[in-house]
């Protein structure tokens, strides 16, 4: 197994990156248009220009928010995404984990070059768009 791992810092709330993480309107905000239902164990969808990813929600606490992949591109299936929010004196610090890969192929490699760009693009969300 393999997984992706990001830190990035972020001056905002606590409250503000939770809403950004656990609301549709704030993932269509810096990740891509999302539907469905947003809440424990139930699933939405994720629309990337017409591939649909979805996606369960498995736990969400104050500062820890956990996701299955549960349709999807094939090798994100069963992957879980884990979201750990810390707070500093200058905001927050968000720990990032895209875990239970199968292994390092091309698209474990391509979506980790993604991932920081969304994460940056969160990050950009946060300090600008919600003050």
């Amino acid at each position: 197994m393999a997984d992706i791992l990001h830190q990035i810092s972020i001056e905002t709330d606590l409250a503000a990156a939770t809403g950004a993480i656990t609301t549709l309107k704030g993932l269509s905000r810096w990740w891509a248009p999302a539907s469905g239902k947003y809440k424990l164990r139930e699933k939405f969808q994720l629309d990337f220009a017409g591939q649909l990813m979805e996606i369960q929600v498995i736990s969400i606490e104050k500062r820890r928010i956990e996701w299955r992949c549960v349709g999807s591109d094939p090798e994100w299936e069963k992957t879980r995404l884990v979201f750990k929010l810390k707070k500093d004196n200058e905001g927050i610090v968000l720990n990032f984990s895209h875990k239970d890969w199968d292994g390092t192929t091309s698209r474990f490699r391509q979506c980790n070059t993604q991932w920081a760009a969304y994460l940056l693009n969160l990050k950009r969300y946060l300090e600008t768009a919600t003050k």
